[in-house]
């Protein structure tokens, strides 16, 4: 008990000087978000600046505070969302027809600096699907965009049912 004691008395001369603010508020969790059916998750990567040039990552550096806050989840319905983890808040969903009903499997994403934002690039791949989705958005406008369609077997009669083609 004796080092207990000690701690007390350290504490109670540290509430006398002139340094000392008061009690810590102590706070209870915010809530958490119920997301079901959540299959993939990715964290947005590093920024590609002009050149090619990667930017550093700084925990301090405002520039990059707004991506670093975000996540791409994929659910097993075909669609993404695009969350902001700080707010805990899902800012866009994107339901992606060629996937309605197939799970989605993995997504990975580029960052690029265009002009005064920033432009996410993700690729969604469903499972599946020979079909890679290419989706974009904005930093300041969150908005997801569905840009293009890779199909990685061309040769595949039916890319939509694998199930229909023989072989």
């Amino acid at each position: 008990m004796k080092p207990v004691f000690n701690k007390i008395t350290e504490i109670e001369r540290a509430k006398l000087t002139p340094e000392y603010e008061g009690n810590v508020k102590e706070v209870n969790a915010t809530g958490t978000m119920d997301l079901d059916g959540v299959t993939a998750v990715c964290k947005m990567n590093q920024i590609c600046l002009a050149g090619g040039l990667i930017e550093k990552s700084d925990s301090n550096s405002f520039s990059s505070q707004g991506i670093h806050s975000k996540l791409l989840l994929g659910d097993n319905q075909g669609s993404i969302h695009l969350m902001d983890v700080s707010r805990k808040l899902i800012l866009d969903k994107l339901m992606i027809e060629r996937y309605l009903s197939r799970r989605i499997i993995n997504i990975s994403t580029a960052t690029l600096d265009w002009v005064d934002t920033k432009l996410t690039y993700a690729a969604v791949v469903a499972r599946g699907s020979p079909i890679v989705s290419i989706v974009c958005f904005k930093q300041n406008e969150n908005k997801i965009y569905n840009l293009y369609s890779l199909n990685t077997c061309p040769e595949i009669e039916n890319p939509d049912s694998l199930e229909s083609n023989d072989g």
